[in-house]
């Protein structure tokens, strides 16, 4: 049973919408029930990977971010001050605090603060940084080592 066009209350709208529409779902069996996979199966199926064809002699590219555990799922990455920083959203879709611990493999110096959402820098992050169940949290992964 799917209830896709919530537009039956007591309102101004019109309990029914003109022209075709399209509906896609996605159905996974499973066992035991594993918040984060859910939510990884979600985000692939609603940002599927984009392919392009590249050269034979390219490079393999290596990952830049190793963020554990598993549980703690990456919701964006994007740089702020012309590159110099990352900006690192977390997500904790479990019903239970997660340790989170990150690295930036491309530069082993480089440092992790705890930010507003815009960026702004706040304390720094000496080890794993709790995620709250169903939590986000946003860090600022500074990538020079200079001081700032």
């Amino acid at each position: 049973y799917s209830y896709v066009m919530n537009n039956y209350w007591h309102t101004n709208y019109r309990a029914d919408q003109e022209g075709p529409v399209k509906f896609r779902y996605s159905l996974r069996p499973h066992a035991e029930f594993d918040a984060a996979e859910a939510q990884r199966f979600g985000i692939e199926r609603s940002q599927p990977l984009v392919v392009v064809r590249c050269r034979a002699d390219a490079p393999e590219l290596e990952s830049v971010l190793q963020v554990e555990p598993d549980d703690v799922l990456v919701s964006s990455v994007r740089p702020v001050d012309d590159g110099a920083a990352l900006l690192v959203r977390l997500h904790n879709p479990t019903d239970r605090v997660q340790p989170a611990g990150i690295r930036y493999l491309a530069s082993p110096g480089a440092r992790l603060y705890r930010c507003t959402p815009r960026g702004a820098r706040l304390e720094p992050v000496p080890g794993a940084i709790p995620v709250a169940p169903g939590g986000i949290v946003t860090l600022r992964l500074e990538l020079s080592t200079g001081p700032r």
